[in-house]
């Protein structure tokens, strides 16, 4: 009688056999945290990023006002820091609209001049064809998403002010924190 090697398994059933319970079972809950943390930090993901921003704005404002409580309290150079960095920052965001409105208030003169001309003649007959029910309904359509504009101005000017809040808290609790 000759003996036969007894066929080796595969390398899959291998791989079952070396997983014990435990093992398998460390995985699947090391995979359920993981995608548990993922869910968390999507869900808390706007007030993640308010606290990372105001503490990263906290950190650069501390350099200054370590500099400042030398020569002066710490309250009045954290309040001197603040108010300047608070002065700047409205500063270059006039700056930045007045420039835009600017550009907005060129561009409508310049239409209106290209539209007032006689060359513009040859496009007579396509602003007959417009339908002006499909125009208006364009216009609509549009200041709706201008409303959702404004709608989320007002939501970043509030989570600006929460923001400039909690960089203020941190300045002056620096140190417990």
């Amino acid at each position: 009688m000759t003996m036969r090697p007894s066929p080796s398994p595969s390398p899959a059933a291998h791989l079952w056999q070396t997983l014990s319970n435990s093992t398998l079972l460390r995985y699947l809950l090391l995979f359920g945290c993981g995608w548990a943390t993922v869910l968390l930090i999507n869900y808390f993901y706007g007030t993640i990023a308010l606290f990372t921003a105001a503490g990263i704005f906290a950190a650069l404002l501390n350099y200054p006002v370590a500099w400042l409580s030398r020569y002066i309290p710490r309250g009045l150079a954290i309040a001197l820091t603040f108010i300047g960095a608070l002065t700047l920052l409205v500063g270059m965001i006039t700056l930045i609209g007045l420039e835009v409105l600017n550009q907005g208030q060129g561009l409508l003169t310049s239409l209106k001049a290209a539209l007032s001309q006689q060359t513009f003649l040859p496009f007579q007959d396509l602003l007959t064809q417009l339908d002006i029910g499909k125009v208006i309904e364009t216009l609509q359509m549009g200041l709706a998403s201008g409303l959702g504009i404004v709608q989320s101005v007002f939501s970043s000017v509030f989570t600006g002010v929460f923001g400039a809040v909690i960089t203020l808290y941190m300045l002056i609790d620096g140190e417990k924190l």
